[in-house]
């Protein structure tokens, strides 16, 4: 009521693999006063623990277990008249489709290398 802005301590993020092994953790602001994103890549599946922390306090509600499982095995299939041969004056095309539990993904044609 002082008309001070307040001042919190540094909070941190910590956060641990299914093996204990630290991750890397970014940090990004938000246009919402206070509030931040923190943002990490798990990189196999099993338990993760977000802790937050204040000096050497973890706050609560932290931590927190967040659980990742396998994402489905793709599957590729081929399909065009470019896979049965043509006149060498024409193109020849074509289809490579994606699918993950026989739903359509999208790849990004960047993504995608094809040696012919």
């Amino acid at each position: 009521t002082t008309g001070e802005p307040l001042v919190l301590p540094n909070v941190t993020a910590q956060i641990t693999d299914p093996k204990g092994t630290p991750l890397q953790v970014t940090v990004l602001p938000t246009k919402t006063p206070g509030a931040h994103i923190i943002q990490y890549n798990p990189v196999s599946s099993g338990t993760y623990n977000v802790s937050l922390l204040t000096g050497p306090t973890t706050l609560t509600p932290s931590p927190v277990s967040v659980s990742f499982t396998d994402p489905p095995p793709l599957v590729f299939a081929l399909d065009g008249p470019g896979l049965h041969g043509g006149d060498i004056a024409n193109p020849l095309v074509f289809e490579l489709k994606t699918t993950a539990n026989g739903a359509p993904i999208k790849v990004p044609p960047e993504a995608v290398a094809v040696t012919i």
